[in-house]
């Protein structure tokens, strides 16, 4: 026991030394053997969903939601003579319009936007006149408050595409893109039944605003005096007051008879209201032949007319080829 006690504080006062030896391993001897998945892939699986019973509903869905239209018209009347006793002018006569409109629906929202244009000229002798000439954009956002009336936001864009003479001898210019053109935007009501032929829109807030962007006609006007009674020099001018557009559009017999109308009315406390109202009665007589009456009454006291106190009247009858597309 005492040679224990003796040994104790030697043994720990000793310095231990120990050494170690790492070798060196290689790349090679590492086992890289891929291990496989122990996952197993399942393919998901729902007896109750049809992908195509689902694609089929969301047609449905935008076919409802969507209502979109595309009619094209195109007339046109040629006159020869050879060698004729009688005498005559060779004539050439052609006419296009277009029509195109969308409507959107989803919930209470309503989108309605409208496209239409005409234009048309005629050559006598050799020598061309354009005629008809117009087109015009409709944009109208409506939100739905009663069964039958909305609140409605509505943008109206008028012009022509191209130079505008006074005559056919006269080539003194008269018109051209956007000189005059006509911009009006108002915020109302718009009322709408179910079935109904009628659309009416009611805005006690409108704007009215005509333009002349073409620097000619804009410095010198048309006979000394500027376009739809701007001064001259001045590139446009916009009044303030009420309107109300009334349209109808309605086919009859299989679709064989349309008949569709458009009446506006703009008023200003210090000028006469403006009033334009067009229109137009198809005959189809096969999928591709048709005949078209088209009426348009437009006042407008500041238009450059020969007797700007009384209405303009334009109303032709015409023969041609009709496509139409429409997805209802």
């Amino acid at each position: 026991m005492k040679i224990l006690f003796f040994l104790f504080p030697v043994f720990f006062s000793c310095t231990a030394v120990a050494q170690f030896s790492i070798s060196k391993v290689e790349p090679s001897a590492v086992e890289t053997r891929a291990r496989a998945d122990s996952v197993r892939q399942t393919e998901y699986r729902n007896d109750f969903f049809s992908k195509a019973l689902w694609e089929a509903e969301r047609r449905k869905l935008r076919k409802e939601r969507n209502a979109i239209e595309l009619n094209l018209g195109l007339q046109g009347t040629q006159t020869k003579f050879v060698n004729w006793a009688g005498g005559g002018d060779n004539t050439l006569a052609a006419r296009t319009t277009l029509y195109f409109r969308h409507q959107h629906t989803r919930e209470r929202f309503g989108l309605d936007y409208k496209v239409e244009a005409r234009y048309g000229f005629n050559v006598i002798e050799k020598r061309a006149f354009k005629n008809e000439d117009e087109f015009k954009l409709n944009v109208q956002t409506t939100w739905k408050m009663h069964k039958n009336w909305s609140y409605a936001a509505t943008a109206n864009l008028r012009s022509q595409f191209s130079i505008g003479y006074k005559s056919r001898t006269d080539s003194t210019k008269v018109s051209t893109f956007m000189a005059p053109g006509f911009f009006d935007i108002s915020v109302g009501f718009n009322y709408k039944k179910e079935g109904s032929p009628f659309n009416i829109t009611i805005s006690p807030v409108a704007g009215s605003v005509v333009m002349v962007l073409d620097e000619y006609l804009r410095e010198n006007g048309v006979g000394g005096k500027g376009l739809n009674g701007l001064e001259l020099g001045k590139r446009s001018k916009g009044q303030v007051g009420p309107s109300v557009r009334i349209d109808f559009d309605k086919e009859f017999f299989k679709q064989i008879f349309r008949y569709r109308w458009s009446l506006y009315s703009f008023t200003n406390i210090k000028t006469p209201p403006t009033v334009r109202w067009e229109n137009t009665f198809e005959i189809k007589a096969t999928r591709f032949l048709s005949t078209t009456v088209y009426a348009l009454f437009y006042y407008d006291k500041y238009a450059n007319t020969p007797k700007p106190e009384r209405p303009q009247l334009n109303y032709s009858l015409s023969v041609g080829l009709s496509y139409k597309i429409t997805n209802k």
